[in-house]
């Protein structure tokens, strides 16, 4: 295979996006569209003089792609990706890769029964700083984590949320800020922290007029008996974006986008018993670190893909990593409705049963008239690395 021949899976809003620039990249063709409204699908296909189609299995059976980069609502995700795999086409999804970890978990075995390639858009990981970030870590610079924090608000208007017919409802999304804003902050946190094993969660609706959470907050557990807190929101303005790692022997801190490492020396663990000063404390060294300034993006991740597609370059967000966010993001909300601390791993069963429980109880309507179409920028990328 010398090019990837790309069907694209809903062509609103961030499909829109992703359009732009697909047929710009070296080695793609885009060769078929997909979108469930006719009218829309079709000035689509149009503009890209390719073939038009309203349903996805007709799409992924027509012979005419390799692979599929989904874009619709996400429900969808993991089904139509499950769908592609079966006959043979690689997958490039948006985040959240699936609603249920369980579906994940489907997705997941589907691209390696059938020996095709799973991606999942989450572009901080090729954004520079993340990477330094992750590096740093890596590197094991902080010696052994002993705390970690995220606190990173999505800002949304009423006006966003009215946006669409399926945003912000259980039925529709699966969830709000958990599901929707922060899968990207929850990817990054537990790419650099790891995965907690227990967590109490939080989660309200206080500034919206939805019936999904918009704020979420939790308390986390690790195997090391560090601890962790994660708090987001769509209603918190001016947003203050805050990531900490503590480690024995030094702190890792991204605020607002600029990447900081304090280093004591000694370490606060040995500071801790090898000083006869009662009051006495370390004093860390704070350095600003420098970040290179490289190709990221959304652009980045589906470069990636190709490559891995292509030359077997490995992928930056593979389907068992960006799983780790949705479990988390899942413990978060079974938490919340459970009233209690719940263990990572989480059995899988009991977000289904939630959710289910939180589809069948909903009274929520939405008014059609305030419905408004929705287009993303074509560049989202910002200082956080979306």
């Amino acid at each position: 295979m010398e090019k990837i021949r790309f069907g694209v899976v809903g062509t609103g809003g961030i499909g829109h996006m992703h359009l732009g620039y697909l047929s710009t990249l070296d080695r793609v063709e885009v060769t078929c569209v997909c979108d469930i409204r006719k009218e829309v699908v079709k000035e689509v296909a149009k503009t890209h003089n390719v073939p038009a189609f309203t349903d996805s299995r007709k799409l992924i059976r027509s012979g005419l792609c390799d692979a599929v980069l989904i874009g619709t609502p996400h429900y969808e995700h993991a089904t139509i990706g499950i769908d592609a795999a079966g006959n043979g086409i690689h997958v490039l999804t948006e985040k959240p890769m699936a609603v249920q970890v369980s579906m994940a978990d489907k997705l997941i075995e589907a691209c390696k029964k059938n020996k095709v390639k799973l991606g999942v858009m989450f572009q901080r990981r090729a954004h520079p700083m993340w990477k330094k970030a992750k590096s740093v870590i890596d590197s094991g610079a902080l010696g052994e984590l002993v705390r970690t924090c995220m606190i990173e608000p999505h800002f949304r208007t009423q006006a966003y949320y009215d946006s669409g017919g399926w945003r912000a409802t259980w039925s529709g999304e699966g969830g709000g800020v958990m599901m929707n804003q922060a899968p990207h902050s929850l990817d990054a946190f537990v790419w650099l922290g790891g995965m907690p094993c227990k967590v109490f969660g939080k989660c309200d609706t206080r500034a919206h007029k939805i019936e999904v959470e918009d704020t979420a907050s939790a308390l986390l557990t690790y195997r090391n008996g560090a601890t962790g807190y994660i708090t987001t929101n769509t209603f918190e303005f001016p947003p203050v974006s805050l990531f900490q790692f503590v480690g024995e022997e030094a702190i890792l801190e991204i605020r607002d986008g600029k990447l900081r490492l304090g280093v004591s020396s000694p370490g606060a663990a040995e500071f801790i018993y090898s000083t006869d000063e009662p009051w006495s404390f370390p004093v860390p060294a704070w350095t600003d670190v420098a970040v290179r300034d490289e190709p990221h993006g959304h652009r980045f991740i589906t470069e990636n893909f190709v490559r891995a597609v292509l030359d077997g370059e490995p992928i930056l967000a593979t389907g068992e990593s960006a799983r780790d966010s949705l479990e988390l993001a899942n413990a978060i909300t079974v938490s919340s409705a459970q009233g209690k601390e719940v263990d990572i791993p989480l059995k899988r069963s009991l977000f289904d049963n939630v959710l289910k429980k939180y589809v069948r109880d909903s009274k929520f309507r939405k008014d059609a008239r305030k419905t408004k179409k929705l287009v993303i920028p074509k560049t989202s990328s910002d200082a956080r690395g979306l």
